[in-house]
């Protein structure tokens, strides 16, 4: 089945004033689309729905950390990009739908299993960066400003194109000629915060209109 844009609120819980890292506890449950997913943190669920080239399909946020659903099917778990303890990096999260949680149970499964660990962040980008990626150039301005909320709107599909210095770096439409998202943690380390990262031969073409419309008459 496909995702569908309902995030429910689960049911209030106390939680404490500082959880820099995950602001749910393993075994927590959250009500989404309909359907029960179960906070494990399986290490075999993040390693299979972050692999580069992973489709997400973006579901929402809650408490500064941001919701997929792998793949567009929801009996895939959930993947929660939360920031990391350092307050530097992102880091996956796995939720597990309820019923796939019951059956590994009943199997025998362990509640969680390790996690791979982050890369380890370097710093972080300031405005006006350049990396590439694929073989395309990429300009990290914020700009223009609607893309985030164009690329990170209910349903919108998303395939992670690399990880590097703790930040996710996602293709909108797995299309590289709409530049990238990036998931990267906000300033005080707490939450995580979409950026927009356009493609340069697309900035270069922006640049030459913005020029030109700028000429005198002649």
């Amino acid at each position: 089945s496909s995702c569908q844009p309902t995030c429910r609120r689960p049911r209030p819980q106390p939680t404490p004033a500082a959880m820099p890292e995950m602001h749910y506890k393993i075994g927590q449950m959250i009500n989404v689309a309909g359907r029960q997913f179960v906070y494990t943190n399986h290490g075999a669920g993040i390693d299979t729905h972050t692999q580069m080239g992973t489709n997400l399909v973006y579901l929402c946020e809650k408490r500064g950390m941001h919701f997929f659903c792998p793949n567009g099917a929801l009996e895939n778990g959930l993947v929660c990009m939360a920031p990391a303890a350092d307050g530097l990096s992102v880091q996956p999260h796995y939720w597990e739908e309820s019923t796939e949680y019951d059956t590994r149970m009943a199997a025998g499964g362990a509640v969680v299993k390790p996690q791979r660990p982050p890369e380890q962040p370097v710093e972080k980008y300031p405005t006006g960066s350049l990396i590439e990626l694929y073989g395309e150039k990429f300009l990290y301005n914020n700009q223009p400003a609607s893309r985030v909320q164009q690329y990170m709107g209910d349903q919108c599909a998303l395939t992670i194109a690399a990880e590097k210095r703790g930040t996710f770096f996602l293709a909108p439409q797995n299309n590289l000629a709409l530049g990238l998202v990036a998931l990267t943690t906000s300033a005080d380390g707490q939450t995580v915060e979409p950026q927009y990262w356009i493609n340069y031969a697309e900035y270069q073409e922006l640049v030459a209109q913005q020029t030109k419309a700028a000429e005198p008459a002649p």
